[in-house]
């Protein structure tokens, strides 16, 4: 459980304002995109007892993010409706965000800058336009500054064994939320598991693997589950837009018109 306290009582301010300032730009400026209702009509069928799928007579995996998907699902099976559904936990997902980045402010004693960290956050269309959008971004930058406060020994695990394992499941639940985001994190969760064989000692193999093994229960068990369910690994959009018949002298150059804006 995260703990925040702090004998100063000007941290607390610090903390307060900011989450003020980001609720009030967020109820302001909060929005459901279109593309957010592929899933919500795929949480829809599923919690009315249609399975998941978009059409009820046909097994496709039309969302990209199963661990969102799920998150919507279970708040909408409770609250038996979607929309403010939708809204809430994008919320609470950027709230919980918006704490771990206190937490990581406040064990390096730099509290009073951080209504200034969150203006930043909110000036940046790249982290603001779509933490309300319905889609899995806010859960995105949650597992991911999670991911940062583990590397980084915000948290403090008992032995390395067990905050390597605890990696792999958070990397896990990254490819659940977003699959290509794995990117993100693939060089650096490499990187932790050749430090482990390095300095590890005896048994040094079997521990690196148990924690591989243990890390990626989620992300696996969800693949076997889609190739069960639905006959594929991955969601039907990335079939559709892997086989465009587009050559990669015409992909390359608009990835970089797409980089440059």
């Amino acid at each position: 459980m995260l703990k925040i306290d702090s004998p100063h009582k000007d941290t607390q301010i610090y903390l307060a304002l900011s989450l003020g300032i980001f609720t009030v730009y967020w109820i302001a400026w909060s929005w459901l995109s279109d593309d957010a209702y592929i899933t919500l009509r795929t949480v829809d069928n599923f919690i009315n007892g249609y399975g998941l799928r978009w059409n009820v007579a046909e097994r496709v995996q039309a969302y990209t993010h199963p661990l969102w998907m799920l998150l919507i699902s279970s708040a909408a099976y409770l609250t038996k409706e979607v929309y403010f559904s939708t809204y809430i936990i994008s919320f609470l997902c950027c709230l919980a965000t918006i704490l771990l980045c206190w937490k990581i402010f406040l064990a390096s004693n730099n509290t009073p800058y951080f209504p200034v960290f969150i203006l930043l956050l909110i000036s940046s269309k790249g982290f603001f336009d779509y933490t309300s959008s319905g889609l899995e971004n806010p859960l995105t930058f949650l597992i991911l500054i999670l991911f940062f406060c583990v590397c980084s020994k915000i948290f403090i695990f008992s032995t390395s064994h067990t905050r390597l394992t605890i990696l792999t499941i958070i990397c896990s639940f990254a490819f659940l939320n977003r699959q290509d985001s794995i990117l993100l994190y693939l060089p650096i969760i490499v990187f932790e598991y050749f430090l482990a064989y390095k300095q590890g000692e005896q048994n040094k193999i079997l521990k690196t693997l148990s924690s591989f093994l243990i890390g990626i229960i989620p992300a696996a068990s969800w693949l076997i589950f889609s190739i069960i369910y639905y006959g594929f690994p991955f969601p039907n959009t990335a079939y559709a837009k892997l086989n465009t018949g587009l050559t990669y002298s015409d992909l390359i150059p608009q990835g970089f018109s797409y980089l440059s804006n």
